[in-house]
C-alpha cells in the first residue's frame, strides 16, 4: 500500500485539484469585465444569474433613463463584452439665434450634442465653447451661425460668409483697412444681417495753405457837379493779402471738391472810390422836405433790380404808402427783406428816392417807381436797372 506522502499520491492530488479549480470558478462567474459610468471606470464579475447588459446595471446599481447613452442596448447579453459604458444626461443651456433653451444631452462632447439637436456648424459658424470640449452639467452653448454679406468697394464686388457680429468686424475680418475720411453704409458700428450689402467709399483730402490778393472793395461816391452818366476815380485804391488754406476733397463716386478750410486777412485792403455825376441837385432838396437830407452821402451798395412804374391813384391806391407818406414821385415799393423801409436810393434816370411802400407784387429784387403822371409812368413801362443805396 503506498502511502499518503509518496510521490505518486502528491502527484494524483495535485492534478485532481487543477481539474476541480476552473469548475468551481465557471460555476461561481458566468462573466467580468469593465463598467465605465460617466467616464469612471471599474471592473466587476457576475454569475450566470446576470445575463443581460440591464441585469448588470441593476446589479450594479446604475439608473438609466431614456435620455442616458448605453454603450450596448439593456436587452443585448453579456457574452464576450469586455466593456459596457453607461453616460448620463446632464442638462445644457443651448443658444442660437431662434432662441435659448435648456435640454438634455448624454453626449461627450459640445460637437456631438449640436449634431444631436440637428445642428452642423460650418467652418465659419460661432461655437462656443468649442466643438471638442466635453459636456459638464448646465453649460452654457451658444451657436451663431455665418450669414451672408456683400463688400463693394469701387469696381470690387465679392461676397462673404461671417458671423460678424457688426461691420466693422466682417471687414477687420477681411483685412479691409478704412482711410481717416472712408465713408462706410452701414456704419461699422451696425450689426451684420444676411443679405446686406457694405459699400466702401474711399475719399482722400489734402489740403494747400496759398497767399492771394484780395480786390479793394469799390465805394460809390455821389456827385452833384458833375453831369449824369460821368465818373472819376477819387482813390485808386489797394489790394489787401490774405492767407488761404483750402482743402481739396476726392471721392472714388464724385469729382473733385475744393473748400476754404480757414480765411487770415493779413493785409487790410484800401477802397477804390469812385465818384458818380448825378447833376440832379434840385431833385434831392425837393425830396429832402420828405424825407431827409441827402448831402453828401455816399452809395455804399449797388443793386441790379427789375423796374416797373406806379402813379398815387392807380386802381387800388389811395395816395398813400404803407410809411403814411403821400404817394408819388420820389416815393419807390420795395420788398423790405431786400431794402429796409426808410432806406435813401439813388436811380440813375430817376433820381433820388426813399424807401416808402410796399406791393403784393413786389418781392425780390423787384422795385415800383413812383411818378406824378399816369403817362409818365406809361412811358417808364419795365426795365433792368442798377439801384444805389445811400448811407
Amino acid at each position: 500500500m503506498i502511502g499518503r506522502d509518496t510521490p505518486a499520491f502528491a502527484a494524483t492530488s495535485v492534478l485532481s485539484l487543477g481539474l476541480i479549480a476552473p469548475f468551481a470558478l465557471g460555476a461561481a462567474h458566468a462573466h467580468a469585465g469593465t463598467l465605465l459610468v460617466d467616464g469612471k471606470p471599474r471592473t466587476y464579475a457576475v454569475s450566470g444569474e446576470v445575463a443581460t447588459v440591464g441585469d448588470l446595471l441593476r446589479k450594479e446599481g446604475v439608473a438609466v433613463r431614456a435620455a442616458d447613452a448605453v454603450s450596448s442596448p439593456l436587452g443585448s447579453q453579456l457574452g464576450t463584452l469586455e466593456q459596457i459604458s453607461v453616460r448620463h444626461a446632464v442638462p445644457v443651456r443651448l443658444e442660437t439665434p431662434h432662441g435659448a433653451r435648456t435640454l438634455l444631452t448624454s453626449a461627450a462632447t459640445v460637437g456631438q450634442m449640436l449634431a444631436e439637436s440637428g445642428i452642423h456648424p460650418g467652418a465659419q459658424d460661432v461655437v462656443e465653447p468649442a466643438p471638442p470640449t466635453e459636456v459638464t452639467p448646465d453649460m452654457q452653448v451658444r451657436y451663431e451661425p455665418a450669414v451672408q454679406v456683400t463688400v463693394v468697394s469701387g469696381s470690387i464686388r465679392y461676397n462673404v460668409e461671417t458671423t460678424g457680429p457688426t461691420v466693422g468686424d466682417v471687414l477687420r475680418h477681411e483685412g479691409v483697412a478704412l482711410g481717416a475720411y472712408d465713408r462706410v453704409t452701414p456704419r461699422p458700428s451696425d450689426p451684420v444681417r444676411a443679405g446686406q450689402q457694405i459699400d466702401i467709399v474711399r475719399i482722400t483730402e489734402w489740403t494747400q495753405t496759398m497767399t492771394r490778393a484780395v480786390p479793394p472793395p469799390v465805394e460809390h461816391r455821389i456827385s452833384y457837379r458833375m453831369k449824369p452818366g460821368k465818373v472819376r476815380v477819387l482813390a485808386a485804391g489797394r489790394p489787401g493779402q490774405e492767407v488761404v488754406t483750402l482743402r481739396y476733397i476726392q471721392r472714388a463716386d464724385r469729382p473733385l471738391t475744393t473748400k476754404v478750410a480757414s480765411r487770415t486777412l493779413t493785409v487790410k485792403p484800401k477802397a477804390r472810390v469812385v465818384a458818380e455825376g448825378v447833376g440832379e441837385w434840385d431833385r434831392f432838396r425837393s425830396l429832402a422836405s420828405r424825407g431827409g437830407s441827402f448831402a453828401g452821402t455816399i452809395a455804399y451798395r449797388a443793386i441790379l433790380m427789375e423796374a416797373t412804374a406806379y402813379t398815387p391813384y392807380c386802381a387800388g391806391c389811395n395816395g398813400y404808402t404803407a410809411t403814411g407818406q403821400h404817394a408819388g414821385y420820389g416815393i419807390v415799393a420795395v420788398d423790405p427783406n431786400v431794402i429796409p423801409l426808410g432806406t435813401k436810393l439813388f436811380i440813375p434816370g430817376y433820381g433820388p428816392a426813399i424807401a416808402g411802400d410796399t406791393g403784393g407784387a413786389i418781392r425780390g429784387n423787384r422795385i415800383d417807381l413812383g411818378y406824378e403822371s399816369h403817362a409818365e409812368a406809361m412811358s417808364f413801362g419795365r426795365r433792368a436797372i442798377t439801384v444805389y443805396v445811400l448811407r
